[in-house]
């Protein structure tokens, strides 16, 4: 008799637990969806995230160059000329990259704080802009150095990021 009990009992509480497990992770996702800002949806309305397509496998073209049948060997190619290193002021000329010194970035950091003590709470185009900086990392490399000691501090984020005297 106790087992007919059980019996009858047992798919009851089975499915009570997999209705609740149901509703526990749907108010989880919820709960995490809702935390991190994004709108919440039932898991039964979300899909699987769509897989990038393969790509060939690794090897593939060595496999294939294996199996092929192998033609007249090629004839040695000449070996390449060495192409002489350039000196970092011919680099530049050319208009490749040019690295900066220590005395350039300092005097261009200097004049960024001139121009913020006389404009607080200036934006970054607008310093840029009055100073004549035309390039994103002729800017990055003094602003890091004065927000790092502390003669500049910066409030808000992005576009909106406003810097002020520091100490």
């Amino acid at each position: 008799m106790a087992n007919s009990i059980q019996d009858s009992i047992r798919p009851i509480i089975e499915k009570f637990v997999s209705e609740l497990e149901v509703v526990w992770r749907s108010e989880a996702l919820r709960i995490l969806s809702a935390s991190l800002g994004k709108n919440a949806a039932a898991p039964e309305a979300q899909s699987a995230p769509k897989r990038a397509k393969p790509g060939p496998k690794p090897g593939a073209k060595r496999k294939a160059a294996a199996a092929a049948p192998k033609a007249a060997a090629p004839k040695a190619a000449a070996p390449k000329a060495a192409k002489p290193a350039k000196a970092p002021a011919a680099a530049a000329a050319a208009g490749g990259k040019k690295r900066r010194g220590k005395n350039e970035i300092e005097s261009l950091a200097n004049k960024i704080v001139g121009y913020v003590k006389a404009h607080p709470a200036s934006r970054a185009e607008q310093i840029k802009q009055a100073l004549g900086i035309t390039g994103k990392y002729e800017w990055l490399a003094p602003i890091g150095r004065l927000l790092e000691s502390g003669r500049l501090v910066s409030a808000g984020q992005k576009r909106s990021t406003t810097y002020s005297i520091g100490k």
